[in-house]
């Protein structure tokens, strides 16, 4: 019998202008000492600027001007991701692995709905932030297929990364994502990013009250596990994928507070029997994972 078993947890991250500041120093600094230094026109150079920026105006330390909100806003999104990337991977001592994917983060555009439908750098960055939450939950981690080789105590297993910007892809992207799995000769999760799948033009949804956000992407990750967990079961090759992971992230503003916000969701999906011992192994790693990412 399949379990429905789904383990689901949301990460909302609190804005503190300073501190995303430092952060994205340390991002520059690791990555200058890790051989390149971001040039001046570098998302990851544009969105420190661009905090900076705001938070002179808003202290009364610089007279107010234009400013691009919406790069604001990804930037304040973006920087937590790729920061808690570096510090998993770019802290001595640093694989050189790691390093050469880690690197590849510098190019891509600021905003992710002008990218093309193939985005290198977000794609990579998907990838390695799955890989950084899974070395924080205390497993170790490798770059090898299918995109990441998870070591466990109760034995190995991959991650497959996917994320699709529009619903014509989904299916391509899912199907290579199990064939990657089963190439890798070991069992597997498939990680599924659909943030640009619900909200392509990647618009800032408005609130009246904190948390209000956080109910309508759990409501839009809840409701696409229930209309397509039977389909997706359908394209994977089990068992080899023994569970699905799916993340949905979204910017949004809290008008009462006037707050910069995001909210993530993260869902779990078990594909194996109960009796499977992959059952055991997922909801361990639903559990670890969970706390790697509070």
């Amino acid at each position: 019998m399949k379990h429905p078993d789904h383990f689901d947890f949301v990460r909302r991250p609190l804005v503190a202008y300073e501190k995303i500041i430092k952060d994205a120093k340390r991002i520059e600094e690791r990555l200058a000492h890790s051989g390149v230094s971001p040039a001046s026109n570098s998302r990851i150079v544009r969105y420190r600027k661009i905090i900076e920026l705001f938070l002179n105006i808003a202290t009364g330390r610089q007279l107010q001007t234009h400013m691009d909100l919406r790069l604001l806003h990804q930037a304040i999104f973006e920087v937590g991701q790729i920061e808690t990337i570096v510090e998993e991977f770019l802290k001595p001592p640093v694989s050189s692995e790691w390093r050469s994917r880690v690197l590849e983060l510098i190019s891509g555009q600021p905003l992710p709905q002008t990218e093309k439908e193939q985005s290198k750098a977000r794609d990579i960055q998907f990838e390695l932030f799955v890989a950084a939450r899974c070395r924080a939950s205390g497993y170790l981690v490798e770059p090898k297929e299918p995109d990441i080789l998870v070591q466990d105590e109760h034995g190995n297993f991959g991650i497959a990364a996917k994320r699709p910007k529009s619903p014509k892809t989904l299916e391509r992207r899912i199907r290579k994502g199990s064939h990657q799995i089963d190439d890798s000769g070991m069992p597997g999760i498939l990680a599924i990013d659909l943030s640009l799948i619900h909200n392509p033009e990647n618009k800032i949804l408005l609130f009246d009250k904190q948390g209000d956000d956080i109910e309508i992407v759990q409501r839009i990750a809840d409701r696409f596990v229930q209309l397509n967990s039977r389909r997706i079961r359908s394209m994977v090759k089990l068992p080899n994928v023994f569970g699905i992971v799916v993340c949905m992230a979204s910017l949004s503003f809290v008008s009462n507070t006037l707050q910069f916000a995001s909210a993530t969701r993260w869902t779990i999906t078990n594909l194996c029997e109960m009796s499977d011992p992959h059952y055991e192994q997922l909801r361990n790693f639903a559990a670890r994972f969970a706390a790697g990412v509070s």
